[in-house]
Formats: C-alpha cells, sequence, structure tokens
C-alpha cells in the first residue's frame, strides 16, 4: 500500500511541479530554435537591464563581460502578476531561477541593444521567480597575528 501511495505522488508531483523543463544555458545556446515558444526553467546569474527588466546569463563572468548574445531577458510587464516588484530589485547582481515561456521571434524591440548586438532571446509569461541565492562558501579565518 505503501509502495502504491509513494508512486502516486511522485507521478502527480512531476507532472505538475516540474512542467517546465529544466535547462542549461548552454543547451540553450546551441540551440535556441529548438526551444522557441517551450516552457523553460533556468538558473543563473540576474542583473538589472532598465528599471523594469532583468538579463540572466549563465554566470557572473558572462554578466561582468556583458556577453548579450549569452543572455535572456525578462520584463516585469510580460511577468504573471505574483511576482513582486521587491524580488525584481533583490535579485540585481544575485544567483536565482526563473520559469517561463522562451522565445526569439516575438520579443520584439526588446531584444535589441543597438544595431548590431542582440540577447539570445526573452522570456514571457513568467510564472516562477526565486532567489536571490548568495554565493557563499567556507570563511577562511584571518591569518595568525605574531607578536
Amino acid at each position: 500500500m505503501l509502495k502504491v501511495w509513494l508512486y502516486t505522488v511522485i507521478l502527480l508531483i512531476s507532472n505538475s511541479a516540474f512542467a517546465f523543463e529544466r535547462l542549461s544555458f548552454y543547451k540553450l545556446i546551441l540551440s535556441p530554435q529548438q526551444y522557441e515558444g517551450k516552457e523553460i526553467y533556468l538558473t543563473g546569474y540576474f542583473i538589472a537591464d532598465g528599471s523594469d527588466c532583468l538579463v540572466v546569463s549563465n554566470d557572473k563572468e558572462t554578466a561582468m563581460m556583458y556577453r548579450e548574445y549569452e543572455m535572456i531577458r525578462l520584463c516585469k510587464n510580460t511577468a504573471n502578476g505574483t511576482i513582486n516588484a521587491r524580488l525584481f530589485k533583490k535579485l540585481n547582481k544575485n544567483y536565482g531561477s526563473v520559469a517561463g515561456v522562451f522565445s526569439i521571434e516575438h520579443c520584439g524591440s526588446d531584444l535589441k541593444l543597438g544595431r548590431s548586438m542582440q540577447y539570445l532571446g526573452c522570456l514571457s509569461k513568467v510564472v516562477e521567480l526565486h532567489g536571490p541565492i548568495y554565493e557563499s562558501g567556507p570563511v577562511m579565518p584571518p591569518p595568525p597575528v605574531s607578536n
């Protein structure tokens, strides 16, 4: 009986909670057209792009070097109403996760940074935004002081 119950719970969780495909930036950069219009879940480093938008990249180094062709843009106006503005601000310069519908073709002018620069894509219908996930690790003790 316990096995049946456990199997049912796992099946329900896998069908509802993980409807978005967990995706790495490497797969997305390799073939972005394959994910056009699909629901994806990304984890990465967020930086502010104006007051109402965030740009997410694979890691902090990509963001600091501003390799826009490896970044995805998301804006408050395309997010679900449950995403609050405070979380948007807290994610700036931090790691986090986002789930939404990926698009290249339906981003309009949101993708253009100038005449030749363009983001990898954009996320619309954002339903989940988690973070910030702070960078942390073991704290190194100060060196001993010799008298």
